[in-house]
C-alpha cells in the first residue's frame, strides 16, 4: 500500500516520515521528486495534472515504487515529497488506490522557518561551487536506500542540472536567479517581483495549503486523514495510534515510536520573527490560518 504525505514546506514531514519509518510494517521513502519527474519535461513550476500522467509514466512511476517497496520489505511505503502539494492530481491518476495525509502546521511557523532556510541558502550562494556541487551529490545519495535509486537520481540531476547543478546556474533555471526554496507554486515568479522576501515564503504556506485542499476534495474520506504537526509533536502517542489505524498496521510500536519525538517545540514564531514581519505576513495568511483552526491575535 503507498501513502502519500502531503503538506507546505518545513511543516514537519521529515520527522513525521522519520519516524513512522521506523514502524516494522512501513517504509518512508524521502523525497524520491527524481522518480515522479523522470519522465517529464522541466517545467517552469512544480505543477502537475493528470494529462502529465502518460501510460509511459505511469508503468514507469509503479515500477520503481513496486521496486522500492519489493526491495525493502514492507506493507507500506510512505512517502513525502513537499513538491507533491501541486501534483496530487496527477499522483491520484497513477496511484488512485493510494491514501493521503494531510500534514498542516501554523503558518507563522512555518514562515519563521522558512525564515531560516531562506538565510542558509543565501550563505550556500557564496560557497565555492564544487564545495557545493560533493556536498548536495553525497546527500542526495545518503538519503537514498538503495543502488538504483541512488543512480536514478543522480543521472535525474545530470539530466536536467537541477540539484546538483552549481548554485548560481539552479537560481537561474529554476528561481530566476533569485535565492529560492520550497515548491514554486503557478505564477510564483509575478509573486517574487512584487513581494518582499518573507511576504513570498507566507504565499508559499497559502498556495501550498491551497492546492492540498483542492486536491483532496475528490478523494474519498477513508482515504484521507488530517494531522496537526502541533498536536502531533505534543501528544505523539495519540496521533500515532490514529494514523497506524489509518494506514492500517499495528498499533502495538506506537509508545516505542512516540519517544523518538523529542526537542520539537511549537510557537517558534515568537522568537523567529519581529511584530513587523508578523504585522506583514498576517493578512497574507489570516484566512487560511483560520481555516486550519489557528487563532490570530
Amino acid at each position: 500500500m503507498y501513502a502519500f504525505v502531503v503538506a507546505a514546506p518545513r511543516s514537519g514531514t521529515t520527522i513525521f516520515g522519520d519516524v513512522l519509518g521506523r514502524h516494522p510494517e512501513v517504509t518512508s521513502w524521502h523525497e524520491p521528486y527524481f522518480v515522479w519527474d523522470y519522465l517529464l519535461p522541466h517545467s517552469g513550476d512544480d505543477r502537475r495534472d493528470a494529462t502529465s500522467a502518460t501510460e509511459s509514466v505511469k508503468r514507469f512511476v509503479r515500477k520503481e515504487f513496486e521496486y522500492f517497496q519489493t526491495a525493502l520489505g514492507k506493507e507500506v511505503v510512505l512517502e513525502k515529497t513537499p513538491t507533491n502539494a501541486f501534483k496530487i492530481e496527477y499522483m491520484r491518476a497513477i496511484f488512485p488506490e493510494a491514501k493521503w495525509i494531510h500534514l498542516y502546521r501554523d503558518g507563522r511557523d512555518v514562515v519563521s522557518s522558512l525564515k531560516q532556510r531562506y538565510a542558509r541558502r543565501k550563505d550556500i550562494a557564496t560557497e565555492g561551487q564544487l564545495r557545493r556541487f560533493l556536498r548536495d551529490v553525497r546527500y542526495t545519495l545518503q538519503r537514498q536506500p538503495l543502488w538504483r535509486h541512488r543512480l536514478l537520481a543522480v543521472w535525474y540531476e545530470l539530466k536536467n542540472q537541477d540539484r546538483l547543478a552549481p548554485y548560481w546556474a539552479r537560481s537561474g533555471e529554476d528561481w530566476s536567479r533569485m535565492v529560492g526554496f520550497g515548491p514554486r507554486f503557478p505564477n510564483w515568479r509575478e509573486y517574487r517581483r512584487k513581494c518582499s522576501d518573507l511576504e513570498f515564503m507566507a504565499y508559499q504556506w497559502v498556495k501550498c495549503e491551497k492546492s492540498i485542499a483542492q486536491g483532496l476534495k475528490e478523494v474519498p474520506g477513508k482515504h484521507r486523514l488530517e494531522v496537526c504537526y502541533e498536536r502531533f509533536v505534543d501528544d505523539p502517542q495519540s496521533e500515532l495510534q490514529k494514523v497506524c489505524e489509518f494506514l492500517g498496521v499495528s498499533s502495538a510500536p506506537v509508545q516505542e515510536l512516540a519517544s523518538a519525538i523529542v526537542g520539537h517545540n511549537v510557537t517558534k514564531w515568537k522568537q523567529g520573527l519581529t511584530a513587523v514581519e508578523l504585522e506583514s505576513i498576517s493578512p497574507i495568511i489570516e484566512r487560511t490560518q483560520v481555516k486550519l483552526g489557528y487563532a490570530m491575535p
